[in-house]
Order: structure tokens, then sequence, then C-alpha cells
């Protein structure tokens, strides 16, 4: 599954189905489309360098034994 993934000015992370478009609100540039808030996990996800593509990949988690 790929996504698309940016952050903003102020450090949040956004993930999308669809690439973000910068837009100019009242507090500044943002990011909109079709996206989720995320954590500030990815740190090699800047301003700078945003939108990205990225694959999700779900991993099952082995039982203990």
């Amino acid at each position: 599954m790929k996504k698309w993934m940016a952050r903003d000015k102020d450090g949040f992370l956004f993930i999308g189905d669809t690439k973000p478009v910068l837009c100019r609100g009242g507090a500044g540039y943002t990011w909109e489309g079709r996206v989720d808030y995320l954590s500030s996990s990815f740190p090699e996800i800047t301003f700078e360098n945003s939108p990205k593509m990225i694959e999700v990949k779900i991993i099952e988690e082995l039982e203990e034994k």
C-alpha cells in the first residue's frame, strides 16, 4: 500500500492517500488533502523535502514461545 507523507514547518506530520498540496492559510503554509496527522516520527521527512511517497507494509508479530 502506498501513501504520501509530508511535514509542515511546525513539525506536524501528515499521511494520506493522495499527494498533499501546500497551501497558504491563516496560520501560514500547511498541507491540504485527505490527510491524517501523525506524531513526530520519521525525522527523515522534513518540510524542505516534503511531500514523499511511502510504502506501508503490515508485519505480523511473531508469537513468543
